[in-house]
């Protein structure tokens, strides 16, 4: 069997393949060592009390895929990747659970919803920084970048009557939908929902999906009607007991992000520790060149320099890597996934031997009616100073 899965929707996968497993002891590899990977071989393994022969196919020289941390100097930390995670969603929860896991509570440092990270942020349009609102009082007033308080464009949207179906649509067209006056386009589509598509996924609103890209404000729409209304009433989720009681006090505390102390990459280094203390064999520089299934089923995986055998596949790649090494039967698959585009990110850290004192928030996005190369600019020295250079005065950017 060779099964699929991308980004982070780890937990949906790991119950489907566990029924197809747990007839007995399977041999499988998982192609793709990044963070979706190396968490998927890990939780299969704790839900299967170890039963499973892991191997984790890796093409490059590292673990991690775009999880990257650099100490710089021996003791400022640079991110040539994600720098932080937010708490929100069952993907926030998840995560701060793993850290508890692993064992990593002692390295966390975390951002309150008080912070200037959280309360300061920015969209940089016609040669200015404009200030979000960031409270129910700041949604009643006009602001720099829009001429009319955002409170007033919410409640339109509140009262507008719903078209709930299960299509898609891309995320600036349900902005069009949903705020449907000349104005409210302009206000949410072109500043608010382009530049947090560029910041977020470094893509286009326009043909970005909003079922996929952020589906919790998709489902506010769904379940009640409006996205204001789904906002106002959706409750978060009650804690479930097995939660960690580093997740009930980030809750407590009212945690909107965090990273770790030596940077993120110290969950991929903490990960491949306890995988290879419990047997799973990693393979690195061994780039997967093709997938073939046998008579008997079993899958056949060439990394160029072996061929090895396997009773299940799990590829953890991007669709367009994936779509060069599937076996021909899956010929209309692989054409699907060629098409899926993607792109790739310039990360560039700035490090300025001097203070910037009126640099306080978490950082700013770029709409791209801006015609500007540049997505976003993140004060890291603003949200996690402890990262900074503890021996001499440092502003860090990315």
């Amino acid at each position: 069997m060779i099964a699929f899965m991308f980004g982070f929707k780890l937990q949906r996968m790991n119950y489907d393949i566990k029924e197809d497993l747990a007839a007995s002891s399977k041999s499988i590899a998982v192609i793709g060592g990044g963070i979706s990977g190396l968490t998927f071989a890990y939780r299969l393994l704790k839900s299967s009390n170890n039963t499973y022969k892991v191997t984790i196919i890796e093409s490059k020289s590292r673990l991690g895929g775009w999880i990257q941390s650099y100490i710089h100097d021996f003791s400022t930390v640079l991110e040539y990747g994600p720098r932080s995670m937010r708490l929100s969603g069952s993907a926030g929860r998840t995560a701060l659970n793993l850290v508890s896991e692993l064992g990593l509570e002692d390295l966390v440092i975390s951002v309150d919803s008080n912070h200037p990270a959280v309360q300061k942020r920015y969209i940089y349009a016609n040669d200015k920084l404009h200030q979000l609102p960031s409270s129910f009082l700041s949604l009643c007033w006009c602001s720099s970048l829009f001429s009319q308080p955002l409170m007033w464009t919410l409640l339109q949207e509140w009262w507008l009557t719903s078209t709930s179906n299960d299509s898609d649509e891309s995320v600036y067209q349900f902005c069009k939908r949903r705020f449907n006056n000349e104005a409210s386009i302009q206000l949410i589509a072109e500043y608010l929902a382009d530049p947090i598509c560029r910041g977020t996924h470094a893509g286009d609103a326009r043909a970005l999906s909003m079922k996929s890209c952020f589906p919790q404000v998709y489902n506010y729409q769904q379940k009640y009607g409006s996205v204001t209304s789904g906002a106002i009433y959706n409750r978060q989720s009650p804690l479930d007991r097995n939660d960690s009681p580093l997740l009930k006090q980030a809750i407590r505390d009212g945690w909107r992000m965090w990273t770790l102390r030596n940077g993120m990459e110290t969950l991929v280094e903490r990960l491949s520790q306890v995988l290879l203390h419990e047997g799973v064999e990693i393979k690195l520089e061994s780039p997967c060149t093709q997938l073939s299934i046998t008579q008997s089923n079993e899958v056949l995986v060439s990394t160029g320099q072996e061929i090895l055998k396997f009773d299940h596949v799990v590829c953890s790649l991007p669709a367009q890597n994936l779509s060069t090494i599937l076996p021909p039967e899956h010929a209309v698959l692989a054409e699907t996934l060629s098409q899926i585009p993607r792109v790739t990110v310039v990360v560039v850290n700035l490090i300025y031997d001097r203070l910037f004192p009126a640099v306080n928030g978490f950082g700013h996005l770029i709409p791209s009616c801006e015609d500007c190369i540049v997505l976003g600019i993140v004060y890291d020295s603003c949200s996690f100073p402890q990262l900074d250079s503890q021996k001499e005065v440092m502003t860090r950017f990315t």
